[in-house]
């Protein structure tokens, strides 16, 4: 949860530094679960009827998701940096599948040991 409000805080533009595994997927994974939230609460009042409620649901969960891109965009190109790759290498991710599965390599990957041209590794290795 650290890592997660250090990102929608601190860390909002930072483009230029690194960010460890752990960042990056907790990050993901609250992301994740506030959208599984909304959507949860969205289905909920339609079932229910509640119209109003629904569509007032669907405006915050709008203006969430806009929220997050930069964040999100942040965090993957820190973790990239990280592992030693430029963030450029996210637009690798606009090739159906290949760039997709090979994005996902790289987030897993170990940090780059020492200092990078994005700085010291955030391991303190």
């Amino acid at each position: 949860m650290h890592y997660f409000i250090e990102a929608i805080t601190t860390k909002y533009f930072d483009f230029k530094s690194r960010a460890r595994r752990s960042e990056f997927w907790s990050v993901c994974l609250f992301s994740f679960l506030i959208s599984l939230v909304f959507m949860f609460l969205i289905l909920l009042s339609f079932r229910f009827d509640w119209a109003f409620l629904g569509g007032v649901l669907i405006g915050l969960y709008i203006i969430w998701y806009f929220f997050m891109i930069i964040p999100s965009l942040a965090v993957a190109f820190r973790r990239l940096h990280d592992a030693g790759f430029s963030g450029w290498w996210f637009l690798l991710g606009l090739i159906p599948f290949f760039g997709s599965v090979t994005l996902l390599v790289f987030y897993f990957l170990d940090s780059q040991k020492g200092i990078n041209k994005w700085g010291i590794n955030p391991k303190g290795l």
